[in-house]
Parts: C-alpha cells; sequence; structure tokens
C-alpha cells in the first residue's frame, strides 16, 4: 500500500469536485472522528523543491475555494495509511475542532515582515535648511514619512517589540487564531 499524504483537515466535504494533488492523484477524504482529512495516495514523500511547495499550495487552494473551514496540513505530512492517519490526528481532534470553528467562513491571509537589508543606506534626511527652520511636530512627521518605503513601513524598536511577542503568543498555542474577514459572496 502506498502512503498517503496530508493536505488538509476539513469540518466537512466540500462543494464540488476534489482536486489532484501535488503529483497528480486524485485527492480523497478520509472520515476521522468528525472531521475530513483530505489526501492523497502517493509513492514516496515529495520532493521539497518550488515545484512540489506551488502544487502542494495548490491543491490546499481549490480545496479552500469548495470548504467552508479548512486547516491546511503542513507540507510533507505522510501516514502508512488512513487508520495510522487517523490514529496521529485523534489526539488533536479537539484542537481540529476549535480551529475548524475559528475559521470557519474566513479567508488564509499570509502576513510577511521584512527588515531592511543591512548593507543598505539609511534614507536621506530632508535638506538641512528646511529641518532646522521645521518645528518638532514636522520633524516627527518627516522622520515618519522618511521610513515608509515601497516595501512597506519599517518597523521602529517598539514595532519590532509587538512583532516578536505577537509570534511568539502564535507558536505558543496549537495554530495562530486570527480572525480575518468573512468571505465575499
Amino acid at each position: 500500500m502506498s502512503p498517503v499524504y496530508l493536505y488538509a483537515v476539513l469540518a466537512e466535504a466540500p462543494a464540488g469536485p476534489l482536486p489532484s494533488g501535488l503529483s497528480g492523484e486524485p485527492v480523497r477524504l478520509v472520515a476521522c472522528d468528525d472531521v475530513w482529512a483530505a489526501v492523497g495516495d502517493v509513492a514516496s514523500a515529495p520532493a521539497v523543491d518550488e515545484a512540489s511547495l506551488r502544487a502542494h499550495d495548490a491543491a490546499v487552494r481549490r480545496l479552500a475555494a469548495g470548504a467552508a473551514a479548512l486547516l491546511p496540513a503542513r507540507f510533507g505530512s505522510l501516514a502508512t495509511d488512513d487508520d495510522a492517519l487517523c490514529d496521529a490526528l485523534r489526539p488533536r481532534l479537539a484542537a481540529f475542532r476549535d480551529g475548524l470553528r475559528a475559521v470557519r467562513g474566513c479567508e488564509q491571509m499570509t502576513l510577511r515582515f521584512a527588515r531592511p537589508d543591512a548593507g543598505a543606506s539609511a534614507p536621506a534626511p530632508p535638506p538641512a535648511s528646511a529641518e532646522a527652520a521645521a518645528g518638532p511636530g514636522t520633524r516627527y512627521l518627516a522622520a515618519r514619512r522618511a521610513g515608509h518605503t515601497r516595501s512597506g513601513p519599517r518597523l521602529g524598536r517598539a514595532g519590532s517589540l509587538r512583532t516578536r511577542r505577537a509570534a511568539r503568543e502564535a507558536r505558543a498555542s496549537s495554530f495562530a487564531r486570527v480572525r480575518l474577514s468573512p468571505r465575499a459572496p
């Protein structure tokens, strides 16, 4: 029997046909108590390369398009068979149920924070004459404006600390509980 590749955990079967998996295999559903696992039968573990990562992402996105609630699985999640998969999921079923309730009707969104390159130079300050003539409020706003680039705002020390704290809290929970706006009809 071939290994079972896990794509996602779902609250119920998605509307419409199931997609193909990362190696072209048909995706099927396995009932694990009261949740569904979207799986594909694969010959072996997928290669960790861009094509496999993109194919996994595409399969999960197609599943999500027809699902009311879906928790994507980590890339490369394999089990020897359906029973072994359900045995692995069973201890965390309560967390899956909570997670599925939290994401029902929501879209996934990824936020990426980037730091400026260490070798990149700081933005040029405003001309000295304008700076000298400006009051403290104007200098503050000019400094804030200079801190924004095309790639987005640069986080100051306080922003970096808040970001690290949020990331730490997200890692501490079994999943990040982020409420997003409801899907558009």
